[in-house]
């Protein structure tokens, strides 16, 4: 996994609030990747011109994750059969050519195997084996957890502090959500 990052290193800042925007956790959600890099070249190409675009890259640090699932990604470029390929290409259990996988969208350590998950590996939601299981899922947090001090109290519902920074969106392109 590659991630871009953009931002002014010349302000002398530190301590910058963090932007991060990861597209393609699905991979039949084609569109995402795109989306993800034409607003990476929006950035780039209305820096100095547009003065909200230099004022978020000269005051922030904006990172774009443009997919994290890069072989499900592959796996729909071609088109039908696997236009709709969900989840990433990592086998388990004894499915069929049309089923394997892991949705990494449900993959995360945060209340593993909790509502909304299979754990049956042929289902289009499997969880995968354990908490963070692929490759894809355990990177990605781990750059999260780098980038994005954890600031919440013990309990779920504990709100972060007034003065915690970032943002923190996962692009998808089905049900018109942000995440």
């Amino acid at each position: 996994l590659r991630v871009l990052r953009v931002t002014n290193e010349a302000t002398g800042l530190s301590n910058k609030p963090v932007f991060f925007l990861v597209a393609n956790v699905h991979g039949r959600e084609l569109i995402t990747p795109e989306t993800a890099l034409v607003f990476t070249q929006y950035l780039l190409e209305n820096y100095t011109v547009d003065p909200d675009v230099t004022w978020l890259l000269d005051a922030h640090i904006v990172y774009v994750l443009a997919s994290a699932n890069p072989d499900g990604h592959v796996k729909n470029e071609p088109g039908q059969p696997w236009a709709y390929w969900r989840k990433n290409t990592h086998p388990y259990g004894s499915c069929s050519p049309t089923t394997y996988g892991v949705d990494l969208n449900r993959n995360s350590s945060f209340h593993w195997g909790g509502t909304g998950s299979s754990p049956d590996p042929c289902n289009d939601v499997y969880r995968g084996p354990s908490p963070a299981s692929e490759k894809e899922t355990a990177r990605l947090q781990n750059f999260a957890a780098s980038i994005f001090p954890d600031q919440r109290g013990p309990n779920d519902a504990d709100p972060a502090p007034d003065d915690a920074t970032g943002v923190f969106i996962s692009l998808h392109s089905y049900s018109n959500l942000v995440l």
